[in-house]
């Protein structure tokens, strides 16, 4: 399963360059809303697309696609051109010489697959939870989503589901999570909070 899919021609997932080639933390609020401007406009089409290819129903029950697109999606992530191997990272700390092993990889395909997973799953957190709403985080300045677009308001909390389904993605490759990640990580954040709260 997920050996005999066909990537040839898979979209990358490429906002406009001006703003990749741009460290985020630099990005004016300008900037921010240019990409989530960009976002909105490709979130359906990048979700149905990622349904498709790993053979998914994109209007069943959530927790029933989700389930199914773990299983293939495992068996592509470690495909070559999907992810790569990792390498060591050499940092001195305290005068101490530390090594440390990235693990595997996502590539760029393997990164468009798992943010598009990532928007499916938002998809289907929107239908459980209308009150959701895409929003550019705005602060604080030392937030892991600073000027990107998330869910908004989930309790205390907002979750941009592209982040969190790349480092599913990780933990699938590296053994640390199981395909059912995606469909367990909807649940959790579905059932969590209860409704969205202002």
């Amino acid at each position: 399963m997920g050996t005999d899919i066909d990537l040839t021609g898979y979209p990358l997932f490429a906002p406009p360059a001006d703003l990749a080639e741009k460290p985020r933390a630099t990005w004016s609020p300008g900037d921010a809303q240019r990409y989530f401007d960009w976002l909105m406009s490709v979130k359906d089409e990048r979700a149905d697309q990622v349904a498709r290819v790993l053979g998914l129903d994109p209007g069943g029950q959530a927790e029933d696609v989700l389930q199914a697109a773990g299983e293939p999606l495992a068996a592509l992530l470690p495909r070559e051109g999907v992810s790569t191997e990792g390498h060591t990272v050499r940092t001195v700390l305290r005068g101490h010489d530390i090594e440390t092993d990235t693990g595997p990889l996502l590539t760029t395909l393997g990164y468009a697959l798992a943010a598009d997973l990532g928007l499916l799953m938002a998809r289907f957190l929107e239908r459980a939870r209308p009150d959701l709403e895409w929003a550019v985080v705005d602060r604080p300045k030392s937030d892991v989503d600073y000027r990107l677009p998330a869910l908004q308001p989930f309790g205390p909390v907002h979750i941009d589901p592209i982040r969190i389904s790349a480092n599913l993605a990780l933990g699938v490759l590296d053994g640390r999570r199981p395909p059912s990640a995606w469909r367990d990580n909807y649940l959790w954040w579905r059932d969590h909070y209860g409704a969205a709260t202002r």
